[in-house]
């Protein structure tokens, strides 16, 4: 086999230099065919991956473009707030789609806040109702929100939180932080205390793997 590879490997070489080079000179003409071959080739080949794309995305119902729009939307502000504060951007993607509905909660369009953060003392703030769960029965109870100039600022203060803490524990989603995956980080949320649904980890898991949005965790 050894034998084999190397004679293959001369005679490769042996072509190459006649198509390139004889009697000492350099075929410039071949190596600009080549070249365009090349070229040629690779916009074929991107050409094909962009045609997959556009079918895949003309087989999606109106509802599976609006969500997928929504998560390229928000992925590269997620992503940036991965590399500022830690959070994973597949967490970030997956608490916006739940706590804001896909952008289309009262809370989120009107006020821009997409992660159902709450106001303290001295903040722009609304008061809404929202769902809590207290001695293991979901109640409805009015609460302070934080009212976002964008839902840009939203992404930002959300990644903020989650990596400096509250007044009263700074260190409340440490373990969020330091998780080595996501399904660690979505259980990390909850002992933190970020929502009072029991089922929360398991609800962003699940939407973080039917829409694969780990995809865009910085590695």
């Amino acid at each position: 086999m050894h034998g084999m590879l190397k004679k293959i490997t001369k005679n490769s070489r042996r072509f190459i230099k006649r198509l390139y080079i004889r009697r000492g000179h350099i075929f410039w003409r071949n190596i600009w065919l080549t070249l365009l071959l090349v070229i040629s080739l690779a916009a074929w080949q991107a050409d094909q991956i962009n045609q997959g794309r556009k079918e895949q995305q003309a087989q999606l119902t109106p509802t599976q473009r609006q969500h997928q729009a929504f998560i390229n939307r928000l992925a590269p502000v997620a992503k940036g707030t991965q590399r500022q504060y830690g959070v994973p951007a597949s967490i970030t993607l997956a608490q916006a789609i739940l706590e804001s509905d896909w952008g289309q909660s009262k809370l989120a369009t009107d006020y821009n806040n997409f992660f159902g953060v709450k106001a303290s003392s001295g903040m722009r703030k609304v008061t809404l109702p929202t769902k809590e769960v207290q001695d293991g029965q979901w109640v409805t109870v009015q609460a302070p929100f934080r009212w976002y100039t964008s839902w840009q600022e939203s992404i930002w203060d959300h990644g903020k939180l989650l990596a400096s803490g509250t007044q009263d524990n700074p260190r409340r989603y440490e373990a969020v932080i330091q998780a080595a995956n996501y399904q660690a980080a979505a259980r990390a949320l909850v002992t933190g205390g970020y929502a009072t649904d029991p089922d929360y980890a398991n609800k962003l898991i699940r939407v973080i793997e039917s829409y694969d949005l780990d995809r865009f965790d910085v590695r």
